[in-house]
């Protein structure tokens, strides 16, 4: 079952004058079909062309009955070849409005979660190059003892002592060890850098998926791996592909890259039927 979205009802719909003299007409079943129409609309962006006797097919209806539904009680509005609703372009704006709101957000979470990441990656150089100063030191210490120590005196063996507590190196380097330890049992710990070009591939999911949550790491990490396996510019290339076909009910449902990377076999199998040879090549062996 392909992905979808659902719409607001006013409950008091059927007491609306426009809708009353709907059902006067045509009784529930106009109700029934307005409410089909609007289904439709919602599904297709806003926007139907104006073929009654598809729109009738579809619902097992009469083509003279949805034509005046279209027409006849300032339901809805038409262009040169399509028609539309007012309220229903309003609510879905409203929708993609608050998608995009909730894209950003997640974007905004995934960079500040990544920033942290490259901090923590920063320290832990820091700390080591620390730790090379300091035995760089030390050992410029034993070799001063060794060239000042009296030939009369007895060789002095090195031996590992506890540091004191106001050596400000001593100090330091416990720090230090102190914060990697914290670092080591923080639950993120240290992240390779992403790809860079996972919020590209993104972008193009959200194009035909709105709701697609960006800050998702199971989904970025797909994205990643579709990238892996075929180069991003294959990889765009096929998802615009699937773009032009995910209205047909034997294509494959993959609106996420996660769902695209586990039924990439079936989305092979589908393109060879449609002997579309260019993607069937760009899948290669699955």
């Amino acid at each position: 079952m392909k992905e979808t979205f659902y719409f607001s009802h006013d409950y008091n719909a059927q007491h609306d004058e426009k809708i009353i003299k709907l059902m006067s007409k045509l009784g529930w079943e106009g109700y029934g079909l307005y409410w089909g129409i609007i289904e439709r609309l919602y599904s297709s962006d806003g926007y139907l062309e104006y073929d009654c006797d598809t729109l009738a097919f579809g619902m097992r209806s009469h083509s003279e009955k949805v034509k005046s539904i279209i027409e006849d009680f300032g339901l809805f509005k038409k262009t040169n070849s399509n028609f539309f609703s007012t309220s229903v372009l309003k609510r879905i704006k409203q929708r993609k409005g608050i998608s995009e709101a909730n894209r950003q957000n997640a974007l905004k979470r995934w960079k500040n979660n990544n920033d942290a990441n490259t901090s923590r990656i920063g320290f832990a150089s820091d700390a080591k190059s620390f730790r090379i100063k300091v035995d760089a030191k030390n050992e410029n210490n034993k070799n001063y003892e060794s060239q000042n120590q009296n030939e009369d005196e007895p060789k002095k063996e090195h031996t590992t002592a506890m540091p004191s507590q106001s050596d400000p190196y001593a100090i330091k380097l416990k720090e230090i060890k102190l914060k990697e330890i914290k670092l080591i049992n923080s639950k993120q710990g240290l992240q390779q850098k992403e790809n860079p070009n996972i919020n590209l591939v993104m972008e193009k999911f959200y194009e035909f998926n709105p709701g697609l949550n960006f800050g998702n790491k199971t989904q970025r990490k797909a994205t990643e791996d579709l990238i892996k396996k075929f180069s991003l510019e294959k990889l765009i290339g096929m998802v615009d592909w699937y773009k032009t076909k995910m209205s047909d009910k034997y294509c494959p449902t993959a609106t996420t890259p996660l769902a695209f990377k586990e039924k990439i076999g079936d989305i092979k199998v589908y393109a060879d039927k449609l002997k579309n040879n260019n993607i069937v090549n760009d899948l290669g062996n699955i």
